[in-house]
């Protein structure tokens, strides 16, 4: 049950039978059967999205793909009076296409491979078709409604019935033999180079054979390319790159038109091939039998006897009426059923009364979408391509699979200067391979595994920290990573590789922003939550108690897994948890994730006298430091703040200066020793909402001379060196992170007893002291008269468990990697 399920929810099975039945149109009498398949396809198509949006499956590329389709909806609803129900038919197709074929499946590059395959074998079957009818000079026969058309005029209309069509659709079959020969080049065989030799040969003659528009730009466009990219992977050199390619592909076409000048001084032989109204083939004598000659199949079509009117073909005529229509109704425009009428009363009556539906078709999508949908819908959809290109301009000069998809889409958006067919249902062959390649191109093609990190912010602090060093260690071979936070802020923003891709909830928060955001998570649905994040991903970790855990908690996507991290005493910090309703609806998301790893084995005792039902799937994973780095940092030579640097010990500490770090009653205990004539001086680096608390403090008590406010630094690491001591004074933590630090750089630390710091300084490598303010205040007293030695070698081992390679590799482990 599970594994037709998982056919029947199948998008790449969904894309290959949509591809099927469209292509059924082309066939005789095909028409009839592909209309009643796709209409079984829209339903299931429809059910595809409402299964994919409950599992958090649909992934948009961009804002603007979102705000197209409202505007072109409203457009709809503006235009309700003219033909409501036949724009909204054109609508449900328009999602269809733009919506599900540009979802992907997990396994990318083999699902091209697959779908790519498939294409081929029909591709081939055309192509066979059309070069016959080429090699044996066949005619076009009058009379007949043709389905596969003949060679004439010097050009190949071919087994599509118009020579755009047959361009455009040898396009799609070169790249397709391209992208497998990519994908495959370590495993092809002698018979594979010669099929797809044998494929790219028949591709390549029926693109030049067509002598279309779609043929030329098809042809330049593809030869721009190849030199344009081979030059960049040569040399580097972008503007000498593009000056060759412009110059090489405008020779091309010169090349091609004069190969298609040679082609129409063939005579034409007498037989003709064709396919009448009832589905037979027909061959006949020129003239015999034939009737009145009509060259065009159909009056959507532009006539044969119009190639002598401009070299457009007639299109600046219907252009003209179509931007005049588009003026008209700037706004909205007039919705696609009404299209042909308002732009017939622009043009020319003989024009009209020759091919009275040919202003349905603009033969440019752009202005297509003007005209039909209005000025903020035309905006949004060339928007959406500009957006989509931009993102990913790295990848497509330092990838060669994005390199010839942006080739390939690229040459389909210059050939709609001329065609509307990448939207719509009269073109829907070619509209669904553009948006299927389309959804390849803004996927990662390439079978790395998504790893998604959520946290709140990138605000110094030992989580952050953590997850910094963490994910500029990955393995970006293996793995593609996205940390994404609720709030975009923080001084480690621009600490990250740039291999890492970056995103945000809320890019300008604010404490109302927050606020609202917190209610949200708290009291939305999980089905709605879920949308907080962006992107579909293979693991998903949450990288913080609280907000971050509820959201991936609420993922539906049975594809992804779920890991939740957990940094502190929940017994004692059970503030995070206030994001559920009860301890049942905590217990339900924690339940939902494969792992819940607590960072020290404290934190997971804690975690787990709250929650013992979920014992099986609570494991430690130490947070790591990149120790190299560290110590380098603590080589920086800096200064400190106290002029008095013999006659005292010096303290320091690192935080957010908030309650729970202990900060207020460690000014309490150096004001008590100062009674007693200790003198202790201290480094309080950090920033926080206790602050002004703390300064006031200092101010009123005296301690200017023993306290010193550092707020953030960017390396700490130097004045830790500084110090004799390192002091953690929190009331509770879940690893302490800085208590680690402070061991690379080499100073000696007492904490309080809490979580974390008690596991860390175990055996010796630190001073434990009470969790209390009279605990560090006789600590501290001890301290001053002898200074306590202690076992270098032994903290080394200890710290050696904390390296970013042995966390890694635990991280690997957990995720099924390496």
């Amino acid at each position: 049950m599970n594994k037709l399920y998982s056919k029947v929810t199948s998008i790449e099975l969904y894309k290959i039978l949509f591809m099927v039945c469209s292509l059924l149109y082309i066939l005789p009498k095909g028409d009839v059967v592909a209309s009643i398949l796709l209409k079984g396809m829209l339903v299931w198509g429809f059910l595809l999205l409402v299964i994919r949006f409950y599992q958090k499956r649909i992934i948009i590329d961009n804002k603007f793909f979102i705000f197209f389709i409202i505007f072109t909806l409203l457009s709809i609803i503006f235009n309700f009076q003219d033909g409501f129900i036949r724009n909204i038919k054109d609508f449900l197709y328009l999602i269809l296409e733009v919506v599900l074929l540009t979802q992907v499946d997990k396994g990318d590059s083999k699902n091209i491979l697959i779908f790519n395959r498939i294409l081929l074998g029909f591709m081939t079957f055309g192509y066979t078709v059309s070069l016959l009818i080429f090699f044996f000079r066949i005619p076009q026969v009058p009379g007949f409604e043709k389905f596969i058309m003949s060679y004439t005029e010097g050009r190949l209309w071919g087994w599509c019935g118009n020579p755009n069509t047959l361009a455009t659709m040898s396009l799609f079959g070169l790249f397709a033999a391209f992208f497998n020969i990519y994908l495959r080049k370590e495993n092809l065989s002698v018979l594979n180079k010669l099929g797809y030799g044998f494929i790219i040969i028949e591709a390549l003659a029926c693109l030049t054979l067509s002598q279309s528009r779609s043929g030329f730009v098809g042809f330049a466009v593809l030869v721009f390319g190849a030199v344009f990219f081979i030059g960049i992977y040569k040399n580097k050199h972008i503007i000498g790159s593009i000056l060759l390619a412009l110059i090489i592909g405008i020779a091309s076409v010169f090349m091609l038109e004069v190969y298609g000048w040679g082609l129409r001084q063939m005579p034409s032989e007498k037989l003709a091939i064709s396919v009448n109204s009832n589905g037979y083939f027909s061959i006949q004598e020129d003239g015999s039998d034939g009737g009145e000659v009509n060259p065009s199949s159909s009056d959507m079509g532009l006539e044969n006897r119009e190639i002598g009117s401009d070299y457009s073909n007639g299109r600046f005529t219907i252009w003209k009426g179509g931007l005049s229509v588009a003026k008209e109704n700037i706004l909205f425009g007039v919705g696609q059923n009404a299209l042909n009428d308002e732009v017939n009363q622009k043009l020319p009556k003989d024009y009209v009364k020759q091919s009275p539906k040919i202003a349905a078709n603009m033969h440019n999508i752009y202005l297509q979408v003007l005209a039909t949908s209005g000025i903020f819908a035309f905006i949004f959809f060339v928007l959406q391509f500009v957006n989509s290109f931009w993102k990913r301009r790295k990848e497509i000069f330092n990838d060669a699979l994005k390199c010839m998809f942006f080739v390939l889409i690229g040459c389909m958006l210059i050939i709609n200067l001329f065609d509307s067919n990448i939207i719509g249902f009269m073109n829907l062959f070619i509209a669904g391979m553009f948006w299927i390649y389309f959804g390849y191109f803004t996927s990662e093609c390439a079978d790395n595994k998504k790893v998604l990190f959520l946290i709140n912010s990138l605000k110094i602090g030992g989580a952050e920290t953590v997850l910094r060093d963490i994910v500029n260690h990955f393995d970006f071979q293996n793995y593609d990573i996205t940390v994404r936070t609720l709030f975009s802020e923080g001084e480690l923003l621009d600490e990250f590789s740039p291999f890492i891709h970056y995103s945000t909830v809320l890019k300008k928060p604010n404490p109302l922003k927050k606020a609202i955001l917190w209610r949200c998570v708290k009291y939305l649905p999980s089905v709605i939550i879920q949308y907080f994040i962006h992107g579909q991903y293979d693991y998903a970790i949450a990288f913080l108690e609280g907000m971050p855990t509820k959201i991936v908690g609420s993922l539906k996507n049975t594809d992804c897994k779920k890991y939740c991290w957990i940094h502190t005493d929940l017994v004692h910090n059970f503030e995070s948890e206030t994001n559920y309703h009860n301890r049942e609806q905590a217990l339900k998301c924690y339940q939902g994730m494969e792992n819940i790893i607590c960072v020290s084995n404290d934190c997971k005792d804690k975690f787990l006298q709250i929650y013992p039902e979920l014992k099986d799937r609570t494991i430690v994973v130490y947070n790591c430091l990149d120790i190299e780095r560290i110590r380098m940092l603590s080589d920086e030579v800096v200064e400190s703040p106290f002029l008095d640097k013999k006659s005292s010990i010096l303290l320091c500490s690192v935080g957010r200066l908030v309650k729970e770090k202990g900060f207020l009653r460690m000014l309490h205990v150096i004001e008590r020793l100062k009674k007693e004539n200790v003198n202790l001086q201290w480094l309080l680096i950090g920033d926080g909402n206790q602050k002004d608390i703390l300064k006031e403090y200092v101010k009123k008590h005296g301690l200017e001379e023993n306290v010193a406010f550092l707020g953030y630094q960017k390396n700490p690491f130097a004045y830790m060196k500084l110090a004799d001591y390192y002091v953690c004074s929190s009331f509770v933590e879940g690893f302490s992170l800085t208590v680690v630090e402070a061991l690379i750089v080499g100073v000696a630390v007492i904490s309080t007893q809490c979580t974390g710091p008690s596991e860390i300084l175990s055996d010796n490598c630190g001073i434990l002291c009470e969790n209390s303010e009279d605990g560090l205040y006789d600590t501290l007293k001890v301290i001053n008269k002898k200074k306590k030695e202690l076992p270098r070698e032994k903290i080394e081992k200890r710290i050696a468990q904390f390296r970013v390679e042995t966390v890694l590799d635990s991280i690997y482990k957990l995720i099924g990697g390496q």
